[in-house]
């Protein structure tokens, strides 16, 4: 029994996002394509959107935050906690 943790992982895997250190650091990797082109977290009603998730070759060039370009690797969990778009 792993208490959990690898389901938390697939689950956040799957959102395109990465705990760097759980419980240590409030930070996220934002490093992999997101599974669904749109998912939204009603609790932190924060939307993760990736159409290009539904291609053939899913790739990505910008990450943006609130509307406006996202320039750092990692966002803090407090962000995506006051809600929006991602």
């Amino acid at each position: 029994e792993d208490n959990g943790e690898m389901g938390s992982w697939y689950v956040l895997a799957s959102l395109g996002l990465y705990a760097t250190a759980p419980g240590v650091s409030e930070d996220y990797v934002l490093a992999t394509m997101p599974q669904f082109p749109r998912v939204h977290l009603k609790e932190l009603d924060l939307v993760i959107e990736a159409p290009a998730s539904a291609s053939a070759s899913p790739l990505f060039t910008e990450v943006l935050w609130q509307s406006r370009p996202w320039s750092g690797a990692t966002i803090p969990y407090s962000a995506l906690s006051q809600g929006g778009a991602l």
